[in-house]
């Protein structure tokens, strides 16, 4: 037989009640903030963008395709974006590539790209690198690698893996 209650709620239920109203209250503030908070109920509670591997390959004269992956896990607390820069390593802006920055936009468990294209450099008797940074994530944070490098190889020399 199912008990009946009249009147108010017995303290358990009430208590679930208030846990939620406190998560709900949680969450809006921050949000409100334009803040992430550090983590809610043992989870995650920001995306994660990072880029879907440590190196990138291309030839030079062609242009470089760079994927940044973004996974979640817990809770998504708006539009998620991540600027994106290059930087000279071994090889440089304006010889061996044209140096690129911007911002991409995510849909949480999705990925994006950005393109980094490279030039015919006559000196170049191998290879290049051309450092490759993700910083300032919106809601979300910065997973690893978030930082990569990009090889620019000369195809009469090297070959690609």
């Amino acid at each position: 037989m199912i008990p009946r209650f009249r009147g108010k709620w017995p303290l358990p239920m009430c208590l679930c009640g208030v846990s939620l109203s406190l998560a709900v209250l949680y969450l809006c503030t921050y949000k409100a903030l334009g803040q992430i908070p550090p983590t809610y109920g043992g989870y995650n509670s920001a995306p994660t963008v990072q880029f879907s591997s440590s190196s990138f390959t291309v030839y030079e004269g062609d242009s470089a395709q760079i994927q940044v992956a973004c996974s979640t896990s817990g809770f998504n607390l708006g539009p998620v974006t991540v600027n994106y820069a290059t930087s000279d390593g071994t090889g440089l802006a304006g010889v061996d590539y044209t140096a690129t920055n911007g911002t991409l936009p995510f849909d949480p468990n999705y990925a994006n790209w950005f393109y980094v294209y490279t030039l015919d450099d006559p000196n170049n008797t191998s290879w290049v690198t051309v450092n490759l940074a993700l910083s300032s994530p919106t809601n979300a944070t910065l997973g690893s690698p978030s930082t990569a490098t990009l090889y620019v190889l000369n195809p009469a020399v090297c070959s690609l893996p």
